[in-house]
């Protein structure tokens, strides 16, 4: 059965990068699918709530959205307290050898919500919640439906070993949203995060579709994400935003836009709690 589900035809309205096949990747399957998964998009129905629109609007045009001092002192260090406890005692749910760096990920709904009240109360937040039943344009329940991590990123020494989270990517074909909130002040020597505003629309980027098509025909070699290149950003007349912050930012960003994190410091460290929505693109 599983073999069946596994036939190229049948991946074509699936999450899947790429589909496995040469000849439909030869005909524009990748096209095709790029434009029914904006087109399943722009007919979901969903309002956006009042109290985010304009937030909402902001992030629909540039593709990110930045809030300085999002929880309020109390809240922040609350929420601090309970993510350096789930550090000291619970066992990381992955280990990430990334180039020189480690990266520590701990998957809050299998830690617990229950066990830590100020991280629950964070995911419960009722503007993260609109925010993202906005941007997914679908009612979105942050502890039923989105992933939510604590993530730890220690930084080695490069040397010959490359990061690959520091080239610039676009993470797939469709719009797909991750929101941080940083725990430690994120400096450049901290691994900060990269965008390149507005690089979510294919409307802003004309000649991506090719280059999407392109990279489907290398899908037997290709790995992971589809890399960009600084050329390709010029060509869109676009650039790089760093977003250093200080802690207790809360950054949210589409990453079908171009992002990657920049290059940090041997033995600085950056901690931040997660959530992430991806979903089928082809259902509404």
């Amino acid at each position: 059965m599983s073999a069946i589900k596994d036939l190229p035809l049948l991946r074509i309205l699936s999450q899947d990068k790429l589909v496995k096949s040469n000849w439909l990747n030869k005909a524009g399957v990748q096209k095709l699918r790029i434009k029914a998964a904006d087109t399943v998009f722009s007919l979901r129905s969903k309002r956006v709530d009042a109290e985010v629109k304009e937030d909402a609007e902001q992030y629909f045009k540039e593709g990110i959205l930045r809030y300085d001092q999002f929880l309020s002192p109390a809240d922040f260090d609350a929420l601090l307290a309970d993510c350096h406890q789930i550090i000291a005692v619970e066992e990381p749910t992955s280990v990430r050898e990334e180039g020189p760096n480690k990266h520590r990920i701990y998957n809050l709904r299998k830690v617990g919500f229950d066990k830590y009240p100020a991280v629950r109360k964070y995911l419960s937040h009722p503007r993260i919640g609109k925010l993202f039943s906005a941007a997914e344009r679908k009612s979105i329940d942050i502890l039923r439906d989105a992933i939510c991590q604590l993530q730890v990123l220690d930084q080695g020494e490069m040397k010959d070993k490359i990061d690959p989270e520091t080239d610039l990517h676009a993470d797939t074909f469709f719009n797909t949203n991750k929101a941080w909130i940083y725990l430690t002040d994120v400096t450049p020597d901290n691994a900060p995060f990269v965008f390149v505003n507005r690089s979510h629309q294919f409307s802003n980027t004309p000649g991506r579709m090719e280059r999407e098509y392109q990279y489907s025909l290398n899908y037997k070699v290709t790995r992971g994400s589809r890399r960009i290149t600084p050329e390709e950003v010029s060509s869109y007349g676009m650039q790089e935003t760093v977003y250093s912050c200080p802690k207790n930012t809360y950054v949210m960003a589409n990453t079908l836009g171009f992002h990657k994190r920049l290059k940090g410091s041997p033995g600085q460290r950056r901690i931040a709690l997660s959530i992430s929505t991806r979903y089928n693109p082809f259902t509404l």
